[in-house]
């Protein structure tokens, strides 16, 4: 996704006023008559960004000047910028919406990031995920980037790409991805839960992350039962691969932990037996789900 063609050229109009404006401050540019940076070195720009996002008061005092008599709604903008983030980033996915930046820190967060002239898959390429390096900004409830990317070629082998989606995955359950630069980020109302579900959700995750996995669950013991319901459902793909080996008809399974315990032709009914043969304070623990017979390959279907 990208901005309109109307709020581009808004955005190009306030970011260019106040490079200019840094640019009479700091004199990175010997000759610059009016805010056009369309034709000038991409080394000095980013000069001109860097001191910017080093010495944010200059926004302030450019709000408080106001050399290019923006309007009070062009300066709320301006003056929101302050509340920009800047450095490397890993984009992740390319949505409909947005493009998603993973900010690689003390507390991994996601972005959802708006291209300007183009969409942020022809800046940084349509292969994922691939290394950034921008600085974010807020722009009228959107996050768009400022103006100037790059983007490296670095090739990322199987284990660091696993890790990457692990931190996302992580991240995500927790804040959700922000789109937002407007507001102090919050974790989501159901993130616990949500990592709970990330944490248990393969064999491998429960390992990785059992200190965090247990202390959640420490923390809330109502949520023990999505533990065992993720830990069911990570197993039944197994499950569901060996019953369709064997030559199982259709029905549904009811799990717990890594054990069918029921069946039946419904998903009610299976959830109902299961229930009849585990003690009470584990009912909540069951995964239900439904296996399909594959047909026989070579096979026509009856009909």
């Amino acid at each position: 996704m990208k901005l309109t063609e109307r709020d581009t050229k808004l955005f190009y109009k306030l970011n260019w006023a106040v490079l200019h404006y840094v640019n009479q401050k700091h004199g990175v540019i010997n000759i610059l008559k009016s805010a056009n940076f369309a034709e000038q070195s991409l080394e000095k720009v980013d000069k001109l960004f860097k001191i910017i996002f080093s010495q944010p008061d200059l926004i302030d005092r450019f709000v408080e000047e106001n050399p290019d008599g923006l309007s009070a709604e062009e300066l709320k903008i301006v003056k929101g910028w302050k509340n920009f983030r800047t450095g490397r980033y890993i984009v992740m996915k390319h949505t409909r919406t947005h493009s998603a930046f993973m900010e690689i820190g003390k507390e991994t967060k996601v972005y959802g990031v708006v291209g300007l002239h183009s969409e942020i898959s022809e800046v940084a390429g349509p292969n994922v995920p691939v290394m950034v390096e921008t600085s974010l900004l807020p722009f009228k409830g959107r996050i768009v980037y400022c103006g100037f990317m790059f983007s490296g070629n670095v090739l990322f082998g199987s284990g660091i790409k696993s890790s990457f989606q692990d931190g996302y995955r992580e991240s995500v359950a927790k804040y959700g991805v922000i789109t937002s630069l407007d507001v102090p980020v919050q974790k989501l109302r159901n993130s616990d839960e949500e990592l709970v579900r990330f944490y248990s959700a393969s064999e491998a995750s429960r390992a990785q992350y059992a200190t965090e996995l247990k202390a959640l669950l420490k923390a809330h013991p109502e949520l023990v039962s999505v533990h065992y319901q993720e830990i069911g459902k990570s197993n039944s793909r197994r499950l569901a691969r060996r019953l369709s080996t064997i030559g199982v008809e259709s029905a549904w399974f009811a799990v717990l932990e890594d054990s069918v315990i029921a069946s039946s032709e419904t998903e009610d009914e299976a959830r109902e037996r299961a229930e009849r043969l585990i003690p009470e304070g584990r009912k909540g623990h069951i995964y239900v789900f439904r296996h399909r017979k594959k047909p026989i390959a070579g096979r026509r279907a009856s009909r």
